[in-house]
């Protein structure tokens, strides 16, 4: 069963963390936020998508709303993102069960590769 798998298990732990790490990521942006868009952007959008995540799932919607479309404006057409946007806003535990389709989908793809 897809609830059965390890993804319930971390996604407890990250639930937990949530509001450190969306304070985490908050402080990073804000410090090194401009170094990251001039040296890796690639490193800023995926701070910028850990941090709504986060930031979503401690329960701070306007911070979320604010890290994803950081994270969309270079790349408007990403899945990824606006999948967590939508869950984002409909609360936590829309998040948790993307958060285990994700999980149990990319499983599935790893073992079906050569």
């Amino acid at each position: 069963s897809i609830l059965r798998s390890p993804a319930p298990q971390r996604w407890e732990s990250r639930r937990q963390r949530a509001p450190a790490q969306a304070d985490y990521y908050d402080r990073m942006l804000q410090e090194h936020g401009s170094a990251l868009i001039a040296d890796g952007p690639f490193q800023y959008r995926r701070a910028c998508l850990w941090a709504a995540f986060f930031s979503f799932l401690a329960g701070r919607r306007r911070n979320g709303i604010v890290h994803i479309f950081r994270y969309l404006r270079p790349a408007p057409f990403s899945l990824s993102g606006w999948s967590l946007l939508f869950a984002g806003l409909f609360g936590p535990s829309a998040m948790k069960v993307g958060y285990i389709v994700r999980d149990r989908l990319g499983a599935a793809v790893k073992d079906h590769e050569l």
